[in-house]
Order: C-alpha cells, then structure tokens, then sequence
C-alpha cells in the first residue's frame, strides 16, 4: 500500500481529503505544520508522495519543499504542493516548481483529478 504524507493545518480539509485518499487504497499520514511535515518525511517508514500545503504555520511549504528537495533522505519523494489562494494563480504555480516541487494543484480540488495527479507522480509517469 503507497503512503502519501498529507500536509494541511485546515482540520475539515486534511478530514476530507485524508478520508477521500485512504477510499482510493492509500495509507495517509497528517502533518498540521511545516516542521512536523519534515519530521514524518524524514522517519521511517518514508511516504512515496508528500501532498504539502503553501500556507501552513512555523515553516511554509515553498521553505519544507526547499528543505525536502535539498536533503539526500527526501530528495526522491514526489511533492504535490497545493494551494486555495486565487490571486496570482500563475506565479504560485511557477514559484512552486521552482522550489523544486514537482507538481501544483489549485484548491478545492476535486478527487479525481488529485488521484490522477498521484498515480502520475507515484507511478514515475512523469514527463521530464
């Protein structure tokens, strides 16, 4: 079973798509910030996909993806950034490749497109 590591300080939200993704055949871990968001990547076992908030409190997620992206035991894991903020859409998105994620998501998402971005990133599928 993947393990997907799901980082969102909103408790509905993280409830939902944490329910939505465990229906789908995942195991989901939660962080609520952006410093427990690097402890769980980091322990064992390691997710195969990191779903990371922007706005999160004690480290946001363009800083947690920097920090993920630059060590030698996170470097591999696929990140989903996401976020609901509508201003400036483009720029988040080019802002969050440039940290290093590997994909961006805009919220409210719908399940079916969140699946489909996973199961790019967890099977490799990517086009690079």
């Amino acid at each position: 079973m993947k393990h997907i590591l799901l980082v969102e300080d909103e408790p509905d939200v993280a409830l939902v798509t944490k329910t939505r993704l465990e229906q789908a055949g995942f195991r989901v871990s939660v962080a609520c910030d952006g410093l427990e968001a690097i402890q769980l990547a980091e322990g064992y076992p390691r997710p195969d996909l990191i779903l990371l908030d922007l706005k999160l409190p004690k480290m946001d997620g363009y800083h947690v993806c920097k920090h993920l992206k630059s060590s030698l035991a996170t470097k591999q894991i696929p990140v989903v950034l996401f976020s609901g903020s509508s201003s400036y859409m483009l720029a988040l998105e080019r802002k969050c490749l440039e940290v290093g994620a590997d994909d961006f998501i805009r919220k409210p998402f719908e399940t079916k497109t969140l699946l489909g971005k996973i199961s790019v990133h967890i099977s490799g599928e990517r086009n690079e």
